[in-house]
């Protein structure tokens, strides 16, 4: 059975966009259409309208009460209403909890709570990145303790298992689409800020060595001064692990090579041209760190950008705002305007955890453009006592990867580079958290690939035909994908040879070598 959303008066392009990721995040195959067009479908039915409001749709139409409207909400929510949900006490937005519940509609308006923590409707008041708590302490989750609950997943997967318990009351089959290529339970992204490249500016050092040498200060010697320069360029351990183990990150690059007082590096220098070489050869991403007051100065984006594409000879398509200074949803806009596929300044400054509430990517309307955005889950500071108290980071890292692999989520990880090598704290969290990797085994890629694995994802569609027969279409770049049956099938015929896929359990694992763009599955349950 197919999912249809049904467009009505009620249905603006926020509450299209959210919906359309809830289902998104569960895996459905879906499609809109208008209302008068529900008649003469067969399939299960969405639509969100007030609970008295009168619908032309067919029997088989769920509702989602619309209490509250995503164009009604301000910043300014002050009371909430606790509800349990998967073993998880969470605040709802106040009248958005429908009592009494009522046959065929869903018991929440989960538009517009997915809508205010997704869209970060409680940060839309401010008007200076610097005005937000770096905790977060602004935020209903940090108020409620949640700060490193995922609340938009347990309410979304809440939601996914209501639709599918109903179309087992009408006797129907929902397939779904697994959330990673190869069906892996989550995915991870390795990314890398890259702020310092040295201890000291080259002058500085210059200064400090012939002070040392002239015995006119005992607090460093020539050589230990020349050691801690060596120990921010972590770059040739990190990358000689990324090798061996085939794994490819991001690294996210400032272009200006000062802000303020502060002195970057050029990235026009030999021994970063040899840099960007190295990634580039070895398939890593080089991405934007947009210099630190890029915010108020909007043009420095586009100058920055075209520079490091000059320099690194690759094609930037996403890009972490430096300190985490921007405000949403402007950094998004500002993000589509220069053409990127996706943004990651969605981070906590001083807590680790989920900001929007969920560990998966969405996609937001900037402009006239969607982009994907992308939760960045923490960075050294962000752990207990900014990651001097080695037990209780991996202890919170841990807790992290639980709930990621709960929701099958994407864990994205921050790891400045001067940090590879040095201090001791750091050093022993990240390899650590590396080992927790190595024993997981994720889906790791760069977070281009996983944006663009997102998009492909959304893009494949499906269509019941006569006889039991669906015909599954998907994008030409999509080389395999996986099919979540509901239950184990006792027939199962592809009518492709070009197509392969192997049946494990549930998992219909698909391989599209030669790019077809759509195959017909004969498929019968028991």
């Amino acid at each position: 059975m197919q999912i249809y959303c049904l467009k009505n008066k009620h249905t603006s392009t926020q509450t299209a966009t959210i919906l359309s990721t809830i289902l998104d995040h569960c895996g459905f195959f879906y499609s809109w259409i208008e209302t008068k067009e529900a008649t003469g479908a067969g399939g299960l039915f969405l639509e969100y309208a007030p609970t008295e409001a009168k619908t032309e749709a067919p029997q088989t139409c769920l509702r989602i009460p619309a209490l509250l409207p995503p164009a009604r909400l301000s910043e300014k929510q002050s009371s909430w209403e606790e509800k349990k949900i998967a073993g998880e006490t969470i605040p709802l937005l106040d009248g958005s909890l429908l009592q009494p519940e009522q046959s065929n509609c869903f018991n929440i308006d989960i538009i517009a709570n997915v809508y205010y923590h997704l869209m970060r409707t409680e940060e839309s008041g401010f008007t200076h990145p610097d005005q937000i708590d770096p905790e977060g302490r602004d935020g209903i989750l940090y108020t409620y303790g949640g700060v490193q609950l995922p609340l938009v997943d347990i309410l979304t997967d809440h939601f996914g298992q209501w639709l599918e318990q109903k179309a087992t009351e009408y006797g129907a089959v929902l397939f779904k689409k697994a959330a990673w290529p190869a069906g892996q339970e989550f995915a991870v992204a390795l990314t890398h800020d890259v702020d310092f490249i040295r201890a000291f500016h080259p002058l500085k050092k210059v200064f400090l060595k012939l002070k040392a040498r002239a015995g006119l200060t005992r607090d460093l010697s020539a050589q230990e001064l020349e050691n801690q320069d060596q120990q921010h360029w972590g770059f040739e351990q990190l990358l000689s692990f990324y090798d061996k183990k085939k794994w490819q990150a991001t690294f996210f690059f400032i272009a200006k090579y000062s802000e303020g007082r502060h002195f970057r590096y050029r990235i026009n220098s030999r021994r970063m041209k040899a840099l960007f070489k190295k990634l580039v050869g070895d398939n890593h991403e080089i991405a934007l760190h947009p210099s630190r007051f890029a915010f108020e100065h909007p043009r420095r984006y586009a100058v920055e950008k075209q520079k490091l594409e000059q320099v690194s000879g690759s094609t930037v398509k996403g890009m972490r705002q430096h300190y985490l200074r921007a405000l949403f949803p402007a950094i998004w806009e500002k993000a589509a305007a220069l053409g990127l596929n996706y943004e990651a300044t969605l981070c906590y400054r001083r807590k680790s955890g989920f900001r929007s509430g969920t560990c998966r990517p969405y996609f937001v309307v900037a402009g006239k453009k969607e982009i994907v955005s992308v939760p960045t889950n923490f960075f050294e500071n962000t752990l207990p006592n900014e990651g001097a108290d080695v037990e209780s980071a991996l202890q919170e890292i841990r807790l992290i990867i639980k709930h990621v692999k709960q929701h099958a989520g994407l864990l994205t990880a921050l790891w400045h580079t001067n940090h590879i090598l040095q201090p001791a704290a750091y050093v022993k969290i990240w390899q650590e958290f590396l080992k927790l990797l190595e024993q997981e085994k994720p889906y790791i890629a760069t977070l281009s690939a996983h944006s663009r694995w997102i998009e492909q994802r959304r893009a494949i569609q499906m269509q019941c035909l006569a006889d039991g027969e669906i015909e599954i279409s998907f994008p030409t770049r999509t080389e395999e994908f996986t099919l979540l049956l509901p239950k184990a099938p006792t027939l199962l015929e592809i009518e492709n040879p070009e197509i392969i896929f192997n049946l494990e359990d549930r998992f219909l694992y698909i391989q599209n070598k030669n790019t077809q763009k759509s195959f017909i599955l004969n498929i019968t349950f028991q």
